[in-house]
């Protein structure tokens, strides 16, 4: 494969790939991050979910080409596809979605979003970082003020 007249070896063809998959209006998802603070300091909290939710959908893009990828990175490094699984997607998106949810008192769709990125997320041994017991918390918070018990 070739990109911008260079060529790729399959490891960088696969990091291309997934990269690719990951742009939200023109940007790669991690570039709106500023952006999105913004729209929330704004008051405009419906455009800033909309944004959110885009950047959630690209980064399941990712994570979808990235478990596509695991066997040709497995066969380049000769490894076991399970090695090289994807992690799960980043929280930090989800814990913006499910803040401005609360924010717009829409408690049923801020457990909807948190359980879309557990579904993402994969086994929990492999989770890094503190936003993942954040949004379990979250997630049993909106659940308590829906009293849906989901």
């Amino acid at each position: 494969m070739r990109r911008e007249g260079l060529a790729l070896s399959p490891l960088d063809e696969c990091d291309a790939d997934e990269h690719d998959t990951e742009y939200v209006r023109g940007k790669h998802f991690l570039e709106w991050g500023d952006e999105l603070k913004r729209l929330k300091r704004e008051g405009r909290l419906d455009d800033a979910l909309t944004l959110a939710m885009e950047i959630i959908e690209a980064t399941e893009r990712g994570q979808s080409t990235a478990a596509r990828n695991a066997s040709k990175r497995a066969a380049y490094l000769r490894g076991k596809p399970e090695d090289h699984q994807p992690r799960e997607t980043p929280p930090g998106w989800t814990e913006h979605a499910a803040i401005i949810l609360r924010k717009l008192g829409r408690f049923d769709e801020k457990v909807a979003v948190i359980d879309r990125w557990i579904a993402h997320a994969g086994p929990s041994h492999r989770w890094v970082g503190a936003k993942h017991a954040k949004l379990l918390e979250r997630r049993g918070r909106a659940i308590e003020l829906t009293g849906s018990g989901a």
